[in-house]
């Protein structure tokens, strides 16, 4: 399906992602490239250089990419190719993570102009290109989720519905996280280790790109590309059980595990017991040793983000089965707090035990209903007072 007597567009190019596929291309015999992205300086072209084998035999093209993106923009921009234009690989991404309640209008958009405004202008630009080819770099967030990125999951949708359409030859591929580089890259090591904990490995660029070769150009795809152990997936549900195969329990807990324990136990032992259950939930989150946990302490203070804090709310809702609100651990943000809390509103209520799966346990009422604008508000001067302390 490569062509080396075709010329290929990496857009979003410049990253460690988009050398390496240049060098893939160029293993395949493509001597033109055209990199579309941000300006650069001559420095961070030569840098980029570097890294590209036989950069001498290569005729390489650097666009600018412009803040405003037509299909006649671009035809203006490669207008210059000396060979007939082949596919082009759409690599572009920014994040703007955060809780969606907290979040302004403006970050929720920043991934939008590269997911959305940007490969939309690609489709209709190779749709006027018989033999060309759109493979836009999609996220695993656009499938099945992903904390504290609902925006960037979004905005990925939009190039997995573009690849529906019915005009050929486009792509989405829903990446799983690439080892060593690409955004994956940029993330905190707490995070990598959620990952792993959630059972998705890295991918070996050697693996990913792979794909490629297997790729059927003649007709439209989407796929999904990640190393995931299924028996280590949190959201075991009825679409992941087909995707699984059939369900097994693999040592997953049961949900609703800490509320049975709780619900066993005599009402004057429960609070010494949750109240360990939480500390060392927090410990395993943040790496700490139990001991170093303070019932009494911030939660913030400890090194809680606003992610960290949405995988615990999620912990806490499946072992007591049932919903929590969003703004827990801010409403709540100390151990003694929290526990005080869920022993009054979730388990030292006047009502018998129940298996997991059939909970009947109380709701927040935040969750009951769509929260107010004060209610945002107050979240999220509750964030920044976090952050600035």
């Amino acid at each position: 399906p490569i062509n080396n007597n075709h010329a290929y567009i990496v857009v979003g190019g410049y990253g460690g992602i988009g050398r390496i596929l240049c060098n893939w291309l160029i293993q395949r015999g493509v001597t033109e490239i055209a990199i579309l992205g941000r300006q650069k300086s001559d420095a961070e072209r030569k840098d980029f250089e570097s890294y590209i084998d036989h950069i001498d035999q290569v005729k390489m093209h650097y666009l600018i990419l412009d803040s405003e993106v037509t299909p006649n923009m671009l035809a203006e921009k490669t207008k210059y190719l000396s060979k007939p234009l082949g596919g082009v690989f759409h690599l572009a991404g920014e994040l703007a993570d955060g809780e969606l309640s907290t979040m302004s209008w403006h970050q929720f958009m920043k991934p939008f102009f590269s997911k959305v405004n940007l490969s939309f202008a690609l489709a209709r630009f190779i749709d006027d290109i018989p033999d060309a080819f759109l493979v836009m770099f999609s996220s695993l967030a656009s499938l099945v989720g992903s904390p504290g990125q609902a925006n960037y999951s979004a905005a990925n949708a939009f190039m997995d519905g573009l690849s529906q359409n019915i005009s050929k030859k486009r792509f989405s591929i829903n990446w799983g996280p690439w080892k060593k580089m690409g955004m994956a890259a940029r993330l905190p090591e707490a995070a990598k280790t959620v990952l792993m904990e959630d059972g998705i490995s890295f991918l070996s660029h050697e693996s990913a790109l792979s794909v490629f070769d297997d790729l059927e150009y003649d007709a439209d795809a989407q796929l999904g590309i990640a190393t995931i152990d299924w028996s280590l997936w949190p959201d075991q549900n009825s679409f992941f059980n087909e995707v699984h195969a059939q369900y097994k329990d693999n040592g997953i807990e049961e949900r609703g595990s800490l509320l049975i324990e709780l619900q066993n136990k005599p009402v004057k032992d429960r609070k010494a017991f949750l109240t360990s259950s939480l500390r060392e939930m927090v410990a395993d989150a943040l790496k700490l040793d139990v001991e170093s946990v303070s019932t009494r302490a911030r939660l913030f203070d400890l090194g809680i983000d606003s992610l960290t804090a949405m995988k615990l709310r999620g912990i806490l809702q499946a072992k007591l089965s049932t919903k929590l609100g969003t703004t827990l651990l801010f409403d709540y943000p100390t151990i003694e707090t929290l526990a005080n809390h869920l022993l009054e509103n979730y388990i030292n209520i006047d009502r018998p035990n129940f298996c997991a799966g059939n909970s009947q346990s109380k709701i927040d009422e935040s969750e009951s209903e769509p929260p107010s604008t004060e209610a945002l508000k107050e979240a999220l001067r509750k964030l920044k007072a976090s952050i600035n302390e």
